[in-house]
């Protein structure tokens, strides 16, 4: 048999009786509230700064013979040590003067088609000086061995101009969000 204060208790809990609970214990609140707030801001301050550049190369077929290729073959064909010297992106940290190793170049580096003709290469760094020096490394070692390529069978022959249509720029802001997320937070 439940005895009569069990039988009143309930489930919920009405905005008015949570704001009076909070307003009581609003020392415990605000005490919470600027512990997350000084973690947050240590966590921020910890952080390297990440800058990303961004560069677009464009590829066109050459004397309208049809469309440049897919880009997935014609990177493959860059990659393929038998058909270009080394990797693309061994010779880009190189060109780059990137000495934190070709792993972390490779984790920085981001590379995508936009549409049939163009490649968007970004890379973060933590200065926007080797951002951009990176993207742009990148974005000539690219031209360059497409260059070389043409001609050679890669799903059939290679008839592409390849060239950068925009430099990357040393941007002006980060590029990281945490800074943003810290000041909501």
């Amino acid at each position: 048999s439940l005895q009569d204060w069990q039988r009143e208790q309930r489930d919920d809990l009405t905005f008015s009786e949570a704001r009076h609970v909070l307003w009581k214990r609003r020392a415990v609140v605000a005490g919470c509230t600027l512990v997350f707030l000084a973690v947050a801001l240590l966590y921020i301050l910890s952080q390297d700064p990440v800058y990303t550049a961004e560069a677009t190369i464009s590829v066109r077929s050459q004397e309208e013979i049809g469309p440049a290729g897919n880009f997935d073959e014609i990177l493959s064909g860059l990659q393929d040590p038998a058909a270009s010297r080394g990797r693309l992106t061994d010779e880009a940290a190189e060109r780059a003067g990137w000495e934190d190793g070709q792993d972390d170049f490779n984790q920085r580096l981001e590379w995508e088609p936009v549409n049939d003709e163009e490649v968007r290469v970004r890379f973060s760094a933590s200065t926007p000086e080797e951002a951009a020096r990176a993207a742009n490394a990148y974005a000539e070692v690219f031209v360059e061995r497409v260059r070389e390529l043409e001609g050679r069978p890669v799903g059939g022959s290679i008839a592409v101009d390849a060239g950068i249509e925009r430099v990357a720029e040393p941007p002006e802001r980060r590029s990281d969000r945490e800074v943003f997320l810290a000041a909501i937070a």
